[in-house]
This record gives structure tokens, C-alpha cells and sequence, in this order.
């Protein structure tokens, strides 16, 4: 699937150090990279994901050019997003002004991890199978 897409959800990927000023307080620049959140029901229906391949994906979230992403509720918020696909190959860059105020939601230490997993292996190609063994710098 490519783009056009509609304005919705992302996932900051713009990395930590990338976004902490060296030395100083504040923002080291204002650029960041976002990829795009698909509902996951949408991209079966499209064909993208064929309906077969749920479970593995769900259980193993093998698939290198995506990463999925359970549905999550904020009843506080009145905010929901449904079970998704995070598109790591479609990388969008903006400024942070655009996203301020914007924020939803956090990936707990286990979703980060799992993230950093997922874009090391879209990256580089290479990908470590066990999450428990795989401790990339979370700050």
C-alpha cells in the first residue's frame, strides 16, 4: 500500500537523542519523523493483510515493513484507536509544532522495545528473536 493517506494516528520514531538538545535544555531541533497508523481491519479488507495471517501476526508480529499495534482504549480520554499497523516503510517529517499538544498515548517499555526491534530489522535486515535478550537504549 502507498500513500496518499488520510490524516490520522502516527508513531514517533524520531529518536531520543535526536530530540534532546546537547548541553542544554530543550529541543535540539525541531524536525520529527512520524510513520502512519492503519487500522488493521481497514488494510484486510484492502487486500494488504490477508485475513489468514492474523493470529501469526498478532502472536508474532512478523511481517518487517510493519508493526502491529493492539487496540488501545482511554475511556478517560474518550479515545480509542483500534487494532492497527504501524507503517515503518512510509516515514513522514514535519516540524514539532505540528504535533504539540497532540500526544495520546505512550508506548509502554515493552512496546518501545519492540519498536526499536522492528526498526532495527527494517533497517539493517537483521532481527533479534528474543525480546529478552534484545536492550536497546530506552532514553
Amino acid at each position: 500500500m502507498s500513500g496518499p493517506l488520510e490524516f490520522g494516528p502516527a508513531i514517533l520514531i524520531t529518536p531520543s537523542c535526536s530530540l534532546a538538545a546537547q548541553g542544554t535544555a530543550g529541543y535540539g531541533h525541531p524536525v520529527r519523523t512520524l510513520v502512519p497508523v492503519v487500522p488493521l481491519a481497514e488494510l484486510v479488507e484492502r487486500g494488504v493483510i490477508k485475513e489468514t495471517a492474523l493470529s501469526d501476526l498478532r502472536r508474532f508480529d512478523h511481517l518487517i515493513n510493519y508493526m502491529y499495534l493492539p487496540a488501545l482504549e482511554i475511556e478517560k480520554l474518550e479515545f480509542s484507536i483500534p487494532e492497527s499497523l504501524a507503517f515503518l516503510y512510509i516515514p513522514v517529517t514535519l516540524h514539532h509544532a505540528f504535533l504539540e499538544g497532540n500526544r495520546v498515548s505512550q508506548l509502554a517499555y515493552r512496546g518501545a522495545q519492540q519498536l526499536q526491534r522492528k526498526l532495527v530489522w527494517f533497517y539493517s535486515g537483521w532481527l533479534e528473536d528474543d525480546l529478552d535478550t534484545f536492550d536497546p537504549p530506552m532514553d
